[in-house]
């Protein structure tokens, strides 16, 4: 499915090195499409984007 994975912190690392400044960072997503139960999938992404720990991200940068 894809080429490169990245987390939180690479994906920051690298606009960083790249002269872009963070301004925010959010995630989403807890559980693919298909896996456990349906109520199951809707607590784990709600717990997801409350905790900032999902697997879909999207970074709001501007350059330095």
């Amino acid at each position: 499915d894809h080429l490169f994975l990245f987390s939180k912190k690479s994906l920051g690392g690298l606009m960083e090195k790249n002269g872009f400044k963070i301004v925010r960072i959010q995630t989403w997503g807890g559980l693919g499409v298909g896996f456990g139960r349906p109520f199951i999938k809707k607590r784990m992404d709600r717990m997801a984007k409350r905790f900032n720990f999902g697997d879909v991200m999207a970074l709001l940068v501007q350059k330095a």
